[in-house]
Formats: structure tokens, C-alpha cells, sequence
């Protein structure tokens, strides 16, 4: 019989725990006693991944649905209703991703809050390219879903869902109403070495070899997305700063 010993800070229980502290508190807990069940070769069908994946994302979107906004959006001049948020690391792929790599990043509880807050920030995207990245999440790594959206969309067969495949999905900085790179990353620094980790991860479980025209992106690349996000959390700030985010009504 697996037993599974889960220590946690005094601190914890005698003081008050801060709203995001609170959920990602109960995630790691709940994580951690269920290491045992984590890549079972008897959940052949993968229920057991999908439903302790799944924590995570209950957790965050109890804490806040509409997640962090990064201030960059597709559009600065939206029609009503038709924009929505995108995730870089939708955070039932952060809970996967902390599973498959439990002694770096969810053993420490610090580094599990790191990943569990860098998968709360969102950009504003139309809901129909919203809708589009979904159907090609097992073809483009994501740090490129942004600048190749476009080449895939002659692929899908919703004919509603037209995009110009020579310019992808632009970004704009809502504060300076400039364009901005399209190659996307984490806006917090979860670990040294995540971007490359995470590529590393997607590229074996997540995008499809058969189908799929990328592969494992070039470490350039991965290291200009990650340098590039990083300073746009510095330079341009999220519209909220975490405190007037958890005191919204």
C-alpha cells in the first residue's frame, strides 16, 4: 500500500492565507497525495490524468475565472462581446505538467506557485481565434500558436473561421496601442530553464508527430520568447496589479 507523508508550514494553519495562496494551497496538497495515481499503466484511458489535471483548473478558476490580463490584446478596437480570454499555459496543462515533473516543480511548494500564477495570465483574443488555437494545440508548440495560427487554418473545417495566414495573430500593447511580438511565454519566471522544459514536455505529450510540421522549437527561439515576455511584465504591466485584482468585486 503506497503512503504518502505531506508536510506543511505551521504558518499555513495559523495564519490567514492570502485568496491565491488559498487555492493553490489546496491544489498542491491535493497533488500531493495523489502521486500514487499519477501515470497509472492501468488508466489506459487517462480519466485519472484528466480528472487530477483538472484540479488545478478548479482551483484557478475559483480563485479568479477571467485569470491575470497581460495587457496585450489582438485588437484595440474590439466589437462588443467578441473578444475572450487565452492562456499560455491553461492551467489543467500547468497541473499536467507539474505532475510529469514532480521533483522540480511541484515538490518545492514555491516554484508550484510560480507555475500555478504564470498560468493565470491571459490575452485578449477573438473568440473565433480562440476557438482556432484549441483545434491546433497538437499542431503548433505554443510559443509559435500566435505567428503560425494563420497556416493552419485551411486545415480546419469550420468554413466560419477565416484568418489572413500571412500575418497570424498581432499583438497590441493596450497601454501604448503599439504592435508587439507575437512569440509568446510565461509573463512570471517559474524556474530557471521552465520555457525549455515546458517545450520539452509539449513536444512529447502534447503535439501530434504525425501531423504536426514543427517538432521540438529551436532553444533561439525559446530563449527570445522567454527574454521578450519577461520584460513585457517589467515594461508594460499587467492592467491590474495583484492587489486590485484580488479586491474586485
Amino acid at each position: 500500500m503506497a503512503k504518502i507523508v505531506i508536510e506543511v508550514p505551521d504558518e499555513w494553519l495559523e495564519k490567514p492565507l492570502s485568496r491565491e495562496m488559498s487555492y493553490c494551497v489546496v491544489a498542491w496538497v491535493a497533488f500531493q497525495a495523489l502521486k500514487p495515481f499519477w501515470r497509472l499503466s492501468t488508466d489506459a484511458k487517462g480519466f485519472l490524468i484528466r480528472a487530477i489535471s483538472r484540479i488545478l483548473y478548479s482551483c484557478s478558476f475559483g480563485d479568479k475565472s477571467k485569470g491575470i490580463s497581460s495587457g496585450l490584446t489582438s485588437n484595440l478596437n474590439p466589437l462588443p462581446k467578441t473578444m475572450t480570454s487565452d492562456h499560455f499555459i491553461p492551467p489543467e496543462s500547468a497541473g499536467t505538467f507539474a505532475m510529469d515533473n514532480q521533483e522540480k516543480y511541484l515538490d518545492n511548494f514555491d516554484t508550484f506557485f510560480n507555475l500555478y500564477t504564470a498560468s493565470k495570465y491571459t490575452h485578449k483574443v477573438e473568440k473565433t481565434v480562440n476557438t482556432l488555437l484549441s483545434k491546433v494545440k497538437k499542431l503548433i508548440p505554443k510559443i509559435y500558436s500566435y505567428r503560425d495560427l494563420g497556416v493552419y487554418e485551411k486545415e480546419t473545417k469550420d468554413k466560419k473561421l477565416k484568418f489572413d495566414e500571412n500575418n497570424g495573430v498581432k499583438l497590441f500593447c493596450e497601454h501604448t496601442k503599439k504592435e508587439v511580438s507575437n512569440l509568446i511565454a510565461p509573463l512570471v519566471k517559474v524556474a530557471d530553464g521552465f520555457l525549455t522544459d515546458w517545450c520539452k514536455w509539449e513536444n512529447k505529450w502534447i503535439i501530434d508527430a504525425d501531423e504536426s510540421e514543427f517538432g521540438m522549437p529551436e532553444q533561439k527561439n525559446i530563449d527570445e520568447a522567454e527574454e521578450i515576455n519577461l520584460q513585457r511584465r517589467k515594461s508594460l504591466r499587467p492592467i491590474t496589479t495583484l492587489k486590485e485584482f484580488y479586491e474586485e468585486d
